[in-house]
């Protein structure tokens, strides 16, 4: 298997006095998960940029609006800010933003956030999303944009709306199909295949053993959407090499009574020591739901089927089209 490449060394803004000098076109957004439309927003802000001979200016915020307004809310974030970054370089972007969002941003007049926007370099134009909402309690609309941007010398273009069956596609979309399990259509939306970032136990021990299927046991982040619980063909990238395997996502018991989503990893084609590392992994195909069995005799067997299952899935996904 090919190793990954790694990211691009592309500069991160993260104050506005760092925004590159010479016209800038911009574009604004949460960019959770950086989605087919989201991809189709960064293409339109790169194809005006290049007409004009401006940079393509991709803005987003840290954390995501609704984890800081909301800080008690369950964390379902399909990325997280170094992730959404990296992807929005994939996308084209010349240069990206990340903007703090901090109480004092959260309370600024629509006029102040764009102030700052238009002190930070020379931008002529500004992409965003029909239901762009900006400023204090969301009091900013397209409307408002657009008539600071009249006096400001900067125009606005609407992105629009991109449909996957039918359906507009958003983060909330993406979000309910991986909680219902649906990978195909997660991944399908998102434009490349979901993952996450698991930590494996530092003593490198090992689940199942004795059933023949030895499983490497990954700690998940909290803050992060976790699909639904099930066994999936997934890709685990180690040590910068991707290694076919199947998972077994599921709840099980943590410290002091506590509940955490862990996912089992067996993999396919090599054996593997793993203590402490952290491998990322991207789920392909769901092949079942988590089940319970009455004994060890018939889970071994059904882990051999999950094998089969898996490892045709992952043949599948790679193989040309």
């Amino acid at each position: 298997m090919r190793a990954m490449t790694a990211p691009r060394a592309l500069p991160v803004l993260r104050e506005f006095d760092d925004w590159p000098r010479g016209l800038l076109h911009l574009v604004i957004g949460e960019f959770d998960g950086v989605h087919i439309g989201h991809r189709a927003a960064v293409r339109a802000l790169c194809d005006t940029a290049r007409r004009d001979g401006a940079t393509a200016l991709a803005m987003h915020f840290d954390p995501i609006p609704i984890e800081y307004l909301a800080p008690a809310a369950p964390r379902s974030a399909l990325t997280d800010t170094a992730e959404r970054t990296q992807l929005l370089f994939e996308a084209g972007a010349d240069a990206v933003a990340v903007v703090r969002f901090t109480d004092d941003f959260a309370h600024q007049l629509p006029d102040e956030f764009v102030s700052h926007v238009i002190d930070a370099g020379e931008v002529r134009r500004v992409i965003v999303a029909p239901d762009f909402r900006f400023g204090h309690d969301r009091v900013g609309d397209m409307r408002t944009l657009v008539s600071l941007g009249v006096k400001h010398g900067f125009a606005v273009e609407v992105i629009e709306t991109v449909y996957s069956e039918r359906r507009a596609v958003t983060a909330a979309l993406v979000r309910n199909a991986l909680l219902a399990g649906d990978i195909a259509d997660a991944n399908r939306l998102l434009g490349r295949t979901y993952s996450l970032v698991g930590r494996a136990a530092p003593d490198g021990r090992l689940r199942a053993k004795g059933l023949g299927h030895p499983a490497f046991d990954l700690l998940l982040p909290t803050d992060r959407l976790v699909p639904r619980d099930g066994v999936y063909a997934v890709w685990a990238v180690v040590e910068g090499e991707r290694v076919g395997a199947v998972a077994n996502l599921a709840l099980s018991a943590g410290a002091i009574g506590a509940v955490e989503r862990h996912l089992e990893v067996h993999f396919l084609e090599r054996e593997t020591v793993l203590r402490g590392e952290s491998v990322q992994v991207l789920f392909v195909r769901r092949v079942r739901d988590d089940m319970r069995f009455p004994s060890g005799w018939e889970l071994s067997r059904q882990i051999d089927r999950d094998v089969v299952a898996a490892t045709a899935a992952l043949r599948e996904e790679t193989a040309p089209r």
